[in-house]
């Protein structure tokens, strides 16, 4: 039991290691691998939820990037910014 428990857990680790976010299966051993497997399960959970926030943070930041005017320095204008390259 123990062997396949673990290896379990490995092949999660794994898992989580490439963003693929597989089910935990908790164990109901009453020892270290039952703890382990219930941290396995936060852990997978915690890193799902900042990947979400991360995305969301990441499409406000384009969004905004988007927004902003395409010239170069819009509070001198382009009278301005032909002087400062020259």
């Amino acid at each position: 039991m123990a062997a396949h428990a673990i290896a379990r857990m490995t092949q999660v680790a794994q898992a989580f290691a490439q963003a693929n976010w597989v089910a935990v299966k908790r164990l109901n051993s009453g020892d270290e691998l039952e703890d382990l497997s219930m941290a396995l399960d936060a852990l997978g959970k915690q890193l799902r939820r900042q990947l979400v926030a991360l995305g969301a943070a990441e499409a406000t930041l384009v969004q905004t990037l988007d927004a902003l005017p395409e010239h170069p320095d819009p509070l001198l204008g382009p009278a301005v910014m032909d002087h400062v390259s020259d």
